[in-house]
């Protein structure tokens, strides 16, 4: 090689670090670069963290930087998805058998079912993915339209009608209807806005941009800036199980009891159920222990209950009955922990213990009795022990024996 070449004169090689030195060059670039990687891996920040670093500098009015984060949680959200799919269940080895072949007929069938099972996880990555990103695409056109960005908020909010079909993508659109004095734009998207949320066409006062195009007024209304309480942050931190994110918001003063509809807890896919709970449903459902205990530090109540007003009725789901409909027992149990009752039923005198029995949560089932819940209430004339051998009947052979030890800790 011509870095070898000797020289004719002196005989030495040029060009050329010496060997030695040349491995100590090697290995201090290596550590320089692994340092570097471990720093990059170390400091990589959550879609969440990223969405409330933006909103706090949209709520200064420092739309430059807050354009930055929100591109930074798009990115991470992105990096996340991918990571999501590289995890998926699939045995790659399944692969290698033939498809149309007779033999190997039984791994086939395995190689099917596994290939279901990848199909439904990788939906759910994108789920996630569409969740977080449309939401960050409905808050950048808002704060887009606030700083006069009028293309990039139109671009934003369809990316948000598309991915998820959100609200406030259609509130943006409406007022750029409106500065386009397009009467009918405004109309058909605060129409979209209601047939979602009533409550935020009222608060983002579309009905005055439909009233002011009707009375051809030459004014031109503001949008209102983002809600500044950072109530909307910690929803998307405690949604997202970024429990660090969560604290902190908290600590400067976010609502520990902001309300959350309830379907967004338990669907992504879905937007509006009618029905609000306080955030720490939330960990109730998932399971998030350490979440859970975050919020009750922070003041969350544990006899927290939110209601459902439908005409002259009124119906309420506790904090602990839910968590036992869930089935997660590590929650039941730090709840207890906390002072919860654990027979705070819900509407209708549905029990923690009958829920969880009906459910089939023999191990939420233990926890609540060892704590003194009440095993005889009964609930439409049948106890939870009645409801438990009732079961045991009608059960299928493979789930017989979980309803066996149901009926026996019942009974004792």
């Amino acid at each position: 090689m011509r870095c070898r070449e000797q020289s004719r004169t002196t005989g030495k090689s040029r060009g050329i670090m010496p060997t030695a030195y040349r491995h100590y060059f090697l290995l201090a670039a290596a550590v320089l670069m692994l340092s570097a990687g471990c720093s990059t891996w170390f400091t990589t920040k959550t879609p969440a963290s990223y969405e409330l670093e933006a909103h706090k500098y949209a709520c200064r009015q420092d739309y430059a930087n807050a354009e930055k984060y929100y591109d930074l949680s798009l990115q991470s959200t992105t990096r996340d998805y991918v990571g999501c799919r590289m995890a998926s269940p699939i045995d790659k080895e399944l692969y290698s058998y033939e498809t149309g072949s007779g033999r190997n007929k039984d791994k086939y069938t395995v190689y099917e079912s596994k290939q279901r099972e990848r199909e439904s996880h990788n939906a759910d990555c994108k789920t996630g993915r569409d969740w977080v990103q449309s939401n960050v695409y409905a808050e950048r056109a808002y704060i887009r339209l606030q700083s006069g960005n009028l293309k990039g908020a139109r671009e934003d909010a369809k990316q948000a009608i598309e991915m998820r079909d959100r609200p406030f993508g259609h509130v943006v659109m409406a007022w750029l209807h409106y500065y386009d004095r397009d009467l009918a734009g405004v109309l058909r998207e605060t129409e979209h806005v209601r047939r979602q949320d009533a409550m935020i066409a009222r608060q983002e006062g579309l009905d005055d941009l439909a009233d002011d195009l009707k009375s051809r007024k030459d004014l031109l209304l503001k949008p209102r800036r983002l809600p500044c309480d950072a109530s909307a942050p910690v929803v998307v931190a405690v949604l997202a199980r970024d429990v660090a994110a969560a604290e902190l918001l908290l600590k400067k003063g976010a609502p520990v009891d902001t309300k959350v509809d309830l379907i967004k807890i338990e669907d992504p896919t879905l937007d509006y159920s009618g029905i609000e709970v306080p955030l720490v449903f939330a960990p109730a459902f998932n399971g998030d222990v350490a979440m859970l205990r975050m919020l009750l530090k922070q003041g969350a109540d544990v006899h927290s209950r939110s209601s459902l007003r439908e005409g002259r009725n009124t119906y309420y789901i506790t904090l602990i009955a839910y968590a036992a409909t869930k089935g997660h027992a590590p929650v039941v149990r730090l709840l207890l922990e906390r002072g919860a009752n654990p027979n705070d039923a819900n509407a209708g005198l549905y029990t923690p213990v009958f829920l969880a029995t009906q459910a089939g949560h023999v191990e939420v089932v233990k926890v609540l009795l060892e704590r003194g819940a009440n095993k005889n209430t009964p609930v439409n004339g049948k106890t939870p022990l009645q409801l438990a051998r009732s079961g045991l009947d009608n059960a299928p052979a493979q789930y017989k024996p979980a309803w066996q030890e149901m009926v026996r800790v019942l009974s004792r």
